[in-house]
């Protein structure tokens, strides 16, 4: 709010806030790069605080953010690049030989590779509890997360909590690294 509302939207009254100054105000926006969820969020941001003015408080008669609409920003090839990249054979292959089993890092990579779990589901992973070697599932239940410096289990982001079926490759990796455990 204060970094971009405030500084661009402050002097004005609220009664004098009209939907063509608050339009060209987020156009501004897209014009200085910011991505469209970003200017998603800032205009929500802004149309809340205005709800607010409207009710309870009655300071404006209609929310002025209503009538504006976040301007379609388009994407670079380079970002649709990185977001369109998926790890070829090769690529894993290279990784793996930098981090043979037996590494700390070999199971979260196989894990991520294998399963498509986000880091924080690798490592909440309960090898005991959360891996079902009879139906070949694998079940995401946890997350590990650092809150106020404290590492915690948590549930995963919001409807993420799922059952995972495994490939033999992976569940042979599982086997190997709880047999190497005991």
């Amino acid at each position: 709010t204060r970094n971009h509302i405030k500084p661009e939207l402050g002097s004005y009254r609220l009664a004098s806030l009209e939907p063509d100054i608050i339009q060209k105000w987020i156009d501004g926006k897209k014009d200085r790069g910011y991505s469209q969820s970003m200017l998603k969020n800032i205009l929500a941001c802004l149309q809340g605080a205005l709800n607010y003015a409207v009710q309870p408080c009655q300071y404006i008669k209609a929310n002025p953010c209503f009538y504006v609409k976040v301007p379609k920003v388009p994407v670079s090839k380079q970002t649709k690049a990185h977001t369109e990249y998926i790890c070829v054979p090769e690529d894993y292959a290279a990784i793996l030989q930098r981090f043979p089993q037996g590494s700390i890092f070999y199971l979260p990579i196989v894990t991520g590779y294998h399963c498509g779990t986000r880091i924080g589901e690798t490592y909440g992973i309960d090898l005991a509890s959360d891996v079902d070697f009879k139906t070949h599932t694998l079940h995401i239940r946890h997350q590990l997360k650092k809150e106020h410096g404290v590492w915690v289990y948590r549930q995963p982001k919001y409807n993420s909590v799922r059952s995972i079926k495994i490939d033999p490759d992976y569940e042979a990796a599982l086997k190997t690294e709880l047999h190497t455990r005991k």
